[in-house]
């Protein structure tokens, strides 16, 4: 459901998920970017593994592997602090809790074309935003970016 553009510094945020969509910067985004790149952790795939409502949970082979590379974040962490208490797994079970694909505004647009036509703002849950949204400064940063 969310879309892959890239940030102003080239980055990739967001993977698709088969389908072609606009992309956007989202405020409820900003806390998970920077570590999210710095870590390498596909958005994705960190909602599929939380549960986030709107995203099919990961297979077996996937989780083990998602979890391989968390664990190895938290190795990371403790070879250069061996005191140190992180643990990745925790870390993003707290940043992501339940149902924050709910807080997530998206463009999403199911035709591959280059038009807004059908391009829709709705939740990453897939839920629709309301007119209160579009008043509330959700989307106040709005800056579309067509591939």
């Amino acid at each position: 459901m969310l879309q892959q553009f890239e940030d102003d510094q080239g980055g990739q945020l967001l993977p698709p998920a088969g389908r072609r969509h606009s992309g956007f910067w989202n405020p409820a985004l900003t806390a998970l970017v920077y570590q999210f790149r710095r870590f390498k952790i596909d958005l994705h795939t960190a909602f599929a593994y939380t549960g986030q409502p709107g995203y099919a949970a990961l297979s077996a082979a996937d989780k083990t592997a998602f979890e391989t590379q968390l664990n190895a974040i938290t190795a990371q962490y403790k070879l250069q602090n061996p005191a140190s208490t992180f643990d990745a797994i925790a870390w993003l079970k707290a940043l992501l809790p339940a149902n924050y694909s709910k807080t997530v505004l998206i463009l999403q647009d199911p035709d591959s074309g280059c038009n807004f036509n059908s391009t829709k703002l709705q939740y990453a849950d897939g839920s629709s935003a309301t007119p209160l949204d579009l008043r509330s400064g959700s989307v106040s940063g709005l800056s579309v970016n067509v591939d």
